[in-house]
This record gives C-alpha cells, sequence and structure tokens, in this order.
C-alpha cells in the first residue's frame, strides 16, 4: 500500500459499486418476484373472468353450447399508424397482445381461443398452474376445470422478465445518474479528511535538521494526536539523548585536558631525571596520574549512561548489608594510608531492599570515597544504614570540614568544586552528580547537613522499601 488516499479510493468506490451491482441484482429478482405474484394473480382472475362470461353466453344460447371461435390478435404492425401513446401502446393495442393466450377446451376440443396458442399435440392441461414450453418460449398458464370444460389463460414468460427488468432499472436510473456525484463527493471527502495528514507532512519537511523542538499542530483530529505525540516524545527522547552526548563531550574534553598535561609533564621531568630516585618518584607521580585518568573515565562513562532515559538495569529484592561490607572492605586501603577509620553501624543483621544490584554500590562507593578524601588524616568515616518505617536510611558522615549551609544544594553538579577546597584532595567533581542521578534512578531522597558526631559533613539517603 504506497498511497493510504489511493487505497481509500480505490477500496470505498469498489465497495460503492459493488454495493450499487448487488442492489440492482437484488431489485431485478425482487422485481422479477413481484411480477410473478401480480402476473399468476391477474392469470387466475381471467380464468375466472372468462368462465363466467362464457357460462353467462352459453345461458343464453337455446342450444346450451359455445360456439367454436378463434379470437384474433392484434396486428401490431398493422397498428402502428402514427397514434402511439410510448414505446408499446397504441391506441388501436399494445404490443404484449401476441404474448397472451386464452383457451377453452372441452373433451380435448378447442371451442375458443386466440390464434397465437400454441397449446396443441402433446399439451395437457392441468388444474392451477404451470408451465409449458412452445416455439422457443416458455408460457406461464394457468388451467380452470368447470365439469368438462377447461379454462385455460397463459402469457409469454418474457413479458415477465421484461416488466422486471424496466421496472428494475427504472429504480436505478436515478442512482446510476447519483454514482458519478457520489464518487466525486467520496474523493472531495478523503482530500478534505487526509488534510491533516498533509499538514503535518509539511511542517516535519518544513523544519530545520537542528530542529528539535515539539510539533504544534493544536487543529489536529483525535486520530493524528497519537502521532504527533508519539513523534514529539521521539524527539524529545532525541533531544536528550544529543544534549547527553554534547554534555559527555564536553565533561571529557574538559576533565581529560588536565591530567594527560600533568601526565605529559610528569614523562617528561621523567626522562630528564638525573638519578633513579628522581625517576622513580616521577614514575609513581605518572603511576598515580593514571589512576586519576582511569577513575574519570570510568566515572564519565558511568555518569553517560545513567543519563540515557532508560538505563536497562532492571531491580531486585536483595539484602544491602553484604554490599555495604564489601565496598566499605575496597575503599579500607585507601583509608589506611590516610590513617582513617571507617565504621558501620547496622541496625539490624538484615536489610531488605528493592534495588538495582549494579546502581547501589555507585551511591555507597562514592560517597564513602567522597568522605575519606575529605576527612583529615586520622579523621573518622560513620556509615550507618538502618530501617525506618517502610523506609531504609543510609547515612554517611566525616570529620572534614564540612561544607557551607548556602553551597550544600550545588554539591551535586557536576564538576563543582566547594571554594576553599585544597588542592590535594583530587577528584573529578562528578561523584555527588553521579550519587544524585542513581538516587533518582532508584526514587531516593538525599538530605545534606553537618554532622553532629564527627562535626563534618553528612549525607543521608532515604529508599523507599
Amino acid at each position: 500500500m504506497r498511497s493510504i488516499r489511493t487505497f481509500l479510493l480505490v477500496a470505498i468506490s469498489f465497495v460503492v459499486i459493488l454495493v450499487f451491482v448487488l442492489a440492482a441484482i437484488a431489485s431485478f429478482n425482487r422485481a422479477r418476484y413481484e411480477t410473478d405474484e401480480l402476473f399468476d394473480a391477474e392469470l387466475a382472475q381471467t380464468a375466472r373472468i372468462l368462465r363466467s362470461t362464457l357460462e353467462v353466453a352459453a345461458s343464453d344460447d337455446r342450444a346450451g353450447a359455445y360456439p367454436t371461435a378463434s379470437i384474433r390478435t392484434q396486428d401490431w404492425k398493422a397498428a402502428l399508424t402514427g397514434l402511439v401513446d410510448d414505446e408499446e401502446r397504441t391506441r388501436l393495442g399494445h404490443a404484449y397482445e401476441r404474448k397472451i393466450l386464452f383457451q377453452v377446451t372441452r373433451n380435448g376440443e378447442r371451442i375458443l381461443y386466440t390464434d397465437n396458442s400454441p397449446l396443441t399435440g402433446d399439451w395437457y392441461p392441468e388444474q392451477g398452474y404451470q408451465m409449458f414450453k412452445a416455439n422457443g418460449f416458455t408460457w406461464h398458464l394457468f388451467s380452470l376445470l368447470d365439469d368438462d370444460t377447461w379454462y385455460t389463460v397463459g402469457e409469454r414468460g418474457d413479458i415477465r422478465d421484461e416488466v422486471a427488468r424496466k421496472i428494475a432499472l427504472s429504480s436505478l436510473f436515478p442512482s446510476l445518474f447519483a454514482l458519478p456525484v457520489l464518487l466525486f463527493l467520496l474523493v472531495m471527502t478523503l482530500q478534505r479528511g487526509l488534510r491533516p495528514l498533509n499538514d503535518l507532512d509539511r511542517h516535519i519537511q518544513t523544519r530545520n535538521k537542528d530542529n528539535l523542538d515539539a510539533i504544534e499542530l493544536p487543529a489536529s483530529p483525535a486520530e493524528i494526536r497519537p502521532i504527533v505525540d508519539s513523534l514529539n516524545e521521539l524527539l524529545a527522547r532525541l533531544r536528550r539523548s544529543l544534549e547527553s552526548e554534547r554534555r559527555f563531550s564536553a565533561m571529557a574534553s574538559h576533565e581529560m585536558r588536565t591530567p594527560l598535561a600533568v601526565l605529559k609533564v610528569n614523562v617528561q621531568n621523567a626522562l630528564k631525571a638525573r638519578t633513579e630516585q628522581e625517576r622513580t618518584a616521577m614514575l609513581q607521580d605518572i603511576d598515580a596520574g593514571v589512576d586519576r585518568a582511569s577513575r574519570l573515565v570510568n566515572q564519565l562513562l558511568t555518569l553517560s549512561r545513567l543519563e540515557q532515559d532508560d538505563p536497562g538495569f532492571e531491580t531486585v529484592t536483595l539484602d544491602i548489608l553484604p554490599i555495604l561490607r564489601e565496598e566499605i572492605a575496597a575503599m579500607y586501603p585507601i583509608a589506611l594510608q590516610r590513617q582513617q577509620s571507617i565504621e558501620l553501624l547496622a541496625g539490624a543483621t538484615e536489610l531488605q531492599l528493592r534495588t538495582a544490584p549494579q546502581l547501589f554500590p555507585l551511591i555507597i562507593r562514592n560517597l564513602v570515597d567522597n568522605a575519606i578524601k575529605y576527612s583529615p588524616e586520622g579523621g573518622r568515616v560513620q556509615i550507618r544504614a538502618d530501617r525506618q518505617g517502610d523506609q531504609v536510611l543510609l547515612c554517611v558522615e566525616d570529620s572534614g570540614p564540612g561544607i557551607p549551609p548556602q553551597e550544600r544544594n550545588r554539591i551535586f553538579e557536576r564538576f563543582y568544586r566547594v571554594r576553599g577546597v585544597t588542592a590535594d584532595v583530587g577528584g573529578s567533581g562528578l561523584g555527588l552528580a553521579i550519587v544524585w542521578r542513581v538516587a533518582e534512578l532508584l526514587q531516593a531522597k538525599i538530605a545534606v547537613d553537618s554532622s553532629a558526631e564527627l562535626g563534618g559533613l553528612s549525607i543521608r539517603v532515604t529508599f523507599p522499601v
């Protein structure tokens, strides 16, 4: 189907014509049926009139017998004398006279008959209706028996077909003239009905390739609205995807510039080192720089995936305490280098939570890493996990400098760095942005405050069970 308009036009036209033909056939069959009924009734009535007329004639006849006579039918050709009222009827008679017969027989002898009657030879009258073929025509007969006398009237079958055909055609003539008008109106209606599709096509064709704004068709009908809504949803997803790619490219180019520059400087310094001790120190700096660059790349890729409309993570019900212990154990060597202590305080032996196994560790990993980096050497990091009603509370506190209240709403922005932070803290400014995005996906709430016990920052994440 290359064109909806062509398909609808051809299909509906075919249906209209088919219905018209079927209606014509049904009209002819109905007219034929009604004609048969009418002509059969007239045959019976005419036979009875013929019998009554002859009985009256016989009662007036002294001999009491019918005179043998032939009723001469009208010569149609001679009747056409210019006094024609229509095609078949004149003032002198009717063309159907040659197709109607009357016959009265007694003891097998015809005593009264029309001269066009073919009822001779092998024909025998039967009471009621019967059909007889003679001279290539079918005759419809009705015979009435009175004592030993048969009264028969008949007519040729082509009379009925012709009358039924004319009745059917006369009723279909208006439809024949109306059919082209109907098809024309059908074409105009289809053109008008499909105009919203043309408007939508024209609106899309005239749009700039960079224009991903929603399509606005205020007067679009209900059938077009779902298409417009789907296109707008697709454009919105595409716009978000492109924005995410642009942000990722900007973040990658912005954040990778400094680590690569530092690595290049360290390599140059290592090449210029005069002693083995200097070269070893430079190589250690290069190794640390590679670790920082790898960590940054991983964070960028993680954040880019999390910003998709459907990251593809499925949620399951699991116990989060083993995950907490595993992530804290992985971070412990870093805290040990800084002579820091990490505590896990769990309010229960088991904490069931419906979450994504790939996402929940990201929150723990980034919050604990952030707490370790901002806590001083010899500081403390405390993680508390407990159930409160129909929620699970996860709280990470540290003994660092904390964050001023006026800046707490901005720490989850990408690359945001708190003013006054020392340069040796490191990091890319993406850790808390990842935490915020994961919390959105898991429908969790985040609150930032000061730690009453440790004096640093306290970040609380509340998960719905």
